[in-house]
């Protein structure tokens, strides 16, 4: 076995680092696999262990994670942990606790062995200026990728557009991303041979965020083409994925990103009403350049919304048609909100229908690839000036 590699984030240079001491036992409870001869090998090892601070004194409640396998437990108040059922391999473990610096050690898990490590966990300084110790921000995201019967899926892959974090969830189906910075994002879940998924979700500091995404198997009959594409790995899919983290990278102050969570309160009312409040120059504005998921252009404003796709050629890719259906029609009060034919389209769909919608004023899409998805003869083509632009997320 390997030594194990300390690394210590230390944010002065004064400040104790974090020591380990290890050692082996065997492991007699661990997941098992059987051999040729029909005996069970174990898959699993185990971690255990006490956490101190420099004094020697335990330290309850630090977070011992294991980010690649969103494995975690934290610290009783003796400082001891135990942490069962790791697969073998190679993992950093990360000790955290609030006031202390963090440490990551970098350890070879054997199977059916329990190695045990003593961790010792220096406190952050204290400015001379401060009254308090500043709070280390611990960002979290995680949750459970579900099967129709409410069982785990293994290997889903788990993006959150926007922040160039990825994972994929392990055999419980659980994932975990550590460290997320503020800001709204897209969390996207996929895997071969299941519909995809996305979320809108805003990270603020010191927030631990909890989800469950249910996927729905495709349909077995569909060709090797068909389920590549519709599980989400088509370049359609793609391309319009890397568009998305191209606008939001280079979105200028006049740009909004909100989540379902920022339209929940407007339940069944049309978008265009649930939004104008946050529309920073579409309040004022008037645009006809909608886009549904990154890639359709809205070519028709009629109410109510029913979405039928028609290839279209060159880069404008799919344009979407609206066509009618009954009920949800609005009063002539309610369609004279300003803002200009946009907003008319936009009453077609509804807040709750939605996961996220972009926003973009007038010159403040910088990316310009909104633009260059409509057609050569349309007003939202990119020109002199980049059109603005409302691109709205559906739930799926």
């Amino acid at each position: 076995m390997r030594p194990i590699l300390l690394v210590a984030f230390a944010l002065a240079a004064h400040l104790a680092a974090a020591q380990d001491t290890t050692t082996k036992a065997p492991l007699a409870d661990s997941g098992r696999k059987t051999a040729a001869d029909g005996a069970k090998l174990p898959t699993t090892g185990a971690l255990t262990g006490k956490v101190v601070d420099q004094d020697g004194r335990p330290l309850p409640g630090v977070d011992i994670v294991v980010p690649s396998t969103a494995m975690r437990v934290r610290s009783r108040p003796d400082g001891s942990f135990t942490l069962h059922g790791i697969p073998a391999g190679d993992y950093d473990i990360m000790f955290r606790r609030l006031g202390y610096d963090p440490a990551e050690f970098t350890l070879n898990v054997v199977a059916g062995q329990q190695l045990t490590v003593a961790v010792t966990l220096g406190r952050l300084a204290q400015a001379l200026d401060a009254v308090t110790i500043r709070a280390t921000v611990f960002n979290e995201i995680g949750g459970l990728v579900l099967d129709e019967r409410g069982e785990p899926i293994e290997g889903a892959e788990v993006a959150i557009d926007g922040s160039g974090r990825s994972a994929r969830t392990r055999a419980t189906g659980s994932f975990l991303f550590l460290d997320v910075p503020p800001g709204r994002y897209l969390l996207r879940v996929r895997k071969m041979g299941f519909k995809p998924q996305q979320r809108g979700v805003e990270m603020v500091k010191q927030i631990e965020r909890n989800l469950t995404v249910k996927l729905d198997a495709l349909a077995q009959q569909l060709s090797a083409v068909e389920i590549r594409a519709q599980s989400g790995y088509g370049a359609r899919d793609s391309v319009a994925r890397g568009e998305f983290r191209a606008r939001r990278a280079m979105a200028g102050t006049q740009s909004d990103l909100l989540t379902s969570e920022d339209l929940a309160r407007a339940g069944r009312a049309p978008l265009n009403v649930a939004i104008r409040e946050r529309a920073l120059g579409f309040a004022k504005g008037a645009s006809s350049c909608v886009l549904i998921d990154g890639d359709q252009p809205l070519v028709d404003p009629a109410a109510p919304m029913r979405l039928t796709g028609t290839q279209s050629s060159g880069r404008a890719g799919r344009q979407t048609s609206i066509t009618g259906g009954s009920g949800g029609r609005l009063s002539s009060g309610e369609r004279g909100i300003p803002g200009g034919q946009a907003w008319s389209v936009l009453q077609t769909i509804y807040a709750d229908q939605v996961e996220a919608v972009e926003i973009y004023a007038e010159n403040s899409e910088n990316s310009r690839t909104a633009c260059a998805r409509f057609p050569i003869n349309s007003p939202c083509t990119c020109g002199s000036t980049s059109p603005s632009v409302v691109v709205v997320w559906l739930k799926h």
